[in-house]
């Protein structure tokens, strides 16, 4: 009786791990615009710094930040965010 329980329990796994794969496949990549909102905390329609940092290194992002802000205005707007990814690559 266990082992049917457990054959049964590992085929339903090795069905189940090729669609869980599928789906990673298929999601859509974000777009410079859909991580721009995603960190927009407050939905100014800017980015802080802390916002700009999110979860990620704060010195990195500290450095990294001037670079993106061309007016110098202290925020990030879309606009500063896609031209400041498209002179990283």
């Amino acid at each position: 009786m266990k082992h049917n329980i457990l054959l049964a329990l590992g085929l339903g796994l090795a069905l189940a791990l090729p669609l869980q794969a599928g789906n990673n496949q298929n999601k859509p990549k974000e777009t410079p615009a859909t991580v721009f909102k995603k960190k927009d905390t407050n939905g100014d329609g800017f980015l802080s710094k802390e916002e700009f940092a999110g979860k990620n290194n704060a010195a990195k992002a500290e450095a990294r930040f001037p670079k993106f802000d061309t007016d110098g205005d202290g925020k990030l707007s879309l606009e500063e965010y896609q031209k400041g990814l498209k002179k990283k690559k």
